[in-house]
């Protein structure tokens, strides 16, 4: 070829270099639509997300579907390393049989080369003569290359151990979901490769060079050695790469947050055709798991920073894990998008497989990760994120389909509130401002649906014994307001508006079911007089005064307090409003909370807590204070007044009041013998010489 040739070539190659660039990004995009798509969608969130609408739904679900199968493929692969690496001898084995023996024998990949020569040589460059010219220099480079990637191998084989450790001492179950099994093919590709070409030209020494040639298959085993080592080089440097990356906490948060958005983005675009499988959950559930454990070590290492950049990102996932994909993606996505709420999805193929169990595995993982994730920050005294965490808590709040799931949540709440501390008064409110939110919409869907007051029973039980007024307070006024709104629930029923927006989380409207009568109250009641009679077998007056004074203000019109206390009576204190046979069929939390009372001493108690609150029923309608306008009949004390009790032992307890009168704080005890009607001693004494015989 002459120069003006070479220099025409030159010319038309700029001229046509625009169109060059542009076929090259068509191809990459043809080659690597996988990626340009991963990348896509890591920005779901952002609206008019263009680029990731540039995919058709065909090729959009064609790549979700490989990379599915691809996540599976890493977890199992992660999951049964141990098989993997003893079949591994048998696979390096057949590969080098293969590329060594089978392919340099195959008459078409001569004749493909010998063809790729013949082009050479039309430039001017004979590739085989030039080789064969300097034989020391080949079997040189293969040698030197060779040691250098057995070195390579072995800095890659310790930076490998040394990567797993300090991923595992971060998130335990990071090692399965984070790819260890590309960097186990990475050296397993190197060490190959180094096989590979020192079994190629050991043969060969200075002697024996110009031999190399004399065999045609040394021809076709150089480039597959060059294609080989290319091939180690970049997959090797990579893998180690991103290795020594993964051991950075934000690099190993972003990975394992993308890895969980970006599934679940597949699973919303492939939608009715997505299949149930079970690797895909575990991944799932493996990747959560790193996400939480990564994010508690940041707590734990005081490393806020990396914590609030980290802390966005879930409020995302619980935006898309609850109210789905964007509704501009879903007309992109047209009829393919029949299902809009990913957790709603991921049930419905674990169900079509009857494998129910993989979703609420992977449900259930993620509410005892949060709740780790909460109770660290407690531990560390980070309050003030703890509000948005116990908000972000309730956005996963599984929905009355997952029966199972609910009552599991129920305990989950029911365990982490017992754990946060009521001692911090700021944050105690806050976390029983949720509870009454979420207390309040389960009674909003039925009035019958009180298992939430199992949580505020095993709360007032710790601050009765605890003697804490103040607990007691918020606890009793927060109770009076769920009360207060499931009423207003039952109203709205009965008034014929049977949808009520409920859910602060979707925003959706749920049927409710008109129900008789509201148990509400008779259940709060009777807490309460549980309390109330703890209170005094405990010797606990000021709680058992302010507990006497918040119910015969709040809770004493018509009957309900007279009939709530017969109940009481009836059933010796037992619980019978909040009991599991009492529930069934309702969600409620697991945890075993009861008013245990000394069987020897539970009928004083309880007579000593009647005379109490007739004294102070009496007392609040003689001087009308608030309430008594809607004051119905008091409690029967006919058990405290019966023939059958010596007046000796009334006076008892009347003088055993009497004497903690101060303690209790209940003007009324001055008056307990006017309202009772208990004699005093001259009476008795009169009333004895009138029955003696003259």
């Amino acid at each position: 070829m002459s120069f003006f040739s070479k220099i025409l070539i030159l010319i038309i190659l700029f001229l046509i270099r625009k169109k060059i660039i542009a076929l090259t990004k068509k191809i990459i995009n043809f080659i690597y639509p996988y990626q340009s798509f991963i990348f896509y969608t890591k920005h779901v969130f952002r609206k008019n997300n263009q680029k990731l609408k540039n995919f058709n739904i065909s090729l959009l679900k064609f790549i979700s579907t490989i990379s599915i199968w691809r996540k599976e493929l890493i977890y199992v692969a992660g999951k049964y390393n141990f098989y993997a690496t003893m079949i591994s001898p048998i696979i390096f084995i057949g590969l080098f049989y293969f590329l060594y023996l089978t392919i340099p024998n195959t008459k078409t990949i001569v004749y493909v080369l010998q063809h790729i020569n013949e082009w050479f040589m039309q430039i001017n460059l004979n590739v085989v003569k030039a080789i064969k010219k300097y034989p020391s220099y080949t079997i040189g480079v293969i040698d030197v290359a060779s040691n250098v990637l057995a070195i390579f191998w072995s800095i890659s084989l310790t930076i490998y151990f040394f990567a797993y450790r300090e991923r595992k001492s971060v998130a335990i179950s990071s090692n399965l979901a984070s790819g260890n099994m590309g960097f186990i093919v990475g050296l397993a590709l190197i060490l190959f490769n180094t096989i590979y070409g020192k079994i190629f030209a050991i043969p060969f020494n200075k002697d024996n060079m110009l031999n190399f040639y004399e065999d045609p298959q040394n021809l076709v085993r150089l480039p597959i050695w060059i294609i080989i080592t290319c091939m180690s080089l970049f997959y090797g440097v990579n893998t180690l790469r991103k290795m020594l990356n993964s051991i950075d906490i934000r690099t190993l948060l972003r990975h394992s947050m993308s890895s969980i958005n970006t599934v679940i983005i597949q699973v919303m675009i492939l939608n009715k055709d997505f299949k149930f499988r079970k690797g895909l959950y575990e991944y799932l559930n493996a990747s959560i798991e790193t996400y939480y454990q990564t994010l508690i070590v940041c707590v734990e290492k005081n490393m806020m920073e990396v914590y609030n950049e980290s802390s966005k990102s879930l409020e995302q996932l619980s935006s898309l894990f609850i109210e789905g994909i964007p509704q501009e993606m879903m007309d992109y996505l047209g009829e393919n998008s029949q299902i809009t709420i990913p957790s709603q999805l991921l049930y419905q193929a674990s169900k079509a497989q009857n494998s129910e169990e993989a979703y609420k595995s992977l449900h259930k993982s993620l509410l005892i990760q949060h709740v780790a994730l909460i109770k660290s920050l407690h531990d560390h005294n980070r309050h003030s994120e703890i509000s948005r965490c116990i908000e972000i808590l309730f956005t996963f709040e599984p929905s009355d389909q997952f029966e199972d799931l609910k009552k599991e949540f129920h305990t989950i709440l029911h365990e982490l509130i017992m754990y946060l501390d009521s001692d911090e008064p700021v944050l105690f409110r806050t976390v029983l401002d949720f509870l009454e939110q979420f207390c309040s919409r389960e009674i909003a869907q039925d009035v019958s649906s009180i298992g939430g007051l199992r949580i505020y029973k095993h709360l007032l039980l710790n601050a009765v014994e605890q003697g804490d007024i103040n607990l007691l307070s918020h606890l009793a006024y927060s109770m009076k307001r769920l009360m207060n709104k499931g009423e207003k629930g039952k109203s709205e029923v009965e008034a014929g508006k049977t949808e009520v927006e409920v859910s602060w989380t979707t925003g959706v409207h749920i049927k409710i079911e008109s129900s008789e009568s509201s148990n509400i109250e008779q259940a709060i009641i009777y807490l309460i007089l549980q309390s109330i009679l703890k209170g005094i077998e405990l010797s606990k007056y000021p709680v058992t005064g302010f507990l006497v004074k918040y119910l015969i203000t709040n809770h004493s019109h018509g009957n309900i307090l007279k009939d709530t206390f017969a109940e009481l009576k009836e059933n010796n204190g037992e619980d019978i409003y909040l009991s599991r046979a009492k529930l069934e069929g309702y969600c409620f939390s697991d945890l075993d909370v009861d008013f245990v009372f000394n069987e020897d001493t539970i009928i004083y108690c309880m007579q000593k807590m009647a005379l109490i609150i007739y004294t102070q029923r009496v007392f609040a309608y003689e001087n009308s204070l608030p309430g008594w306008m809607k004051m119905g009949d008091n409690i029967d004390i006919k058990f405290v007044l019966t023939p059958y009790i010596k007046p000796e032992y009334l006076k008892y307890l009347e003088e055993k009041i009497s004497k903690a009168k101060d303690k209790f704080g209940l003007l009324s005890l001055e008056k307990m013998k006017e309202y009772i009607k208990i004699p005093t001693d001259e009476e008795e004494k009169q009333e004895k010489t009138a029955d003696s015989p003259t």
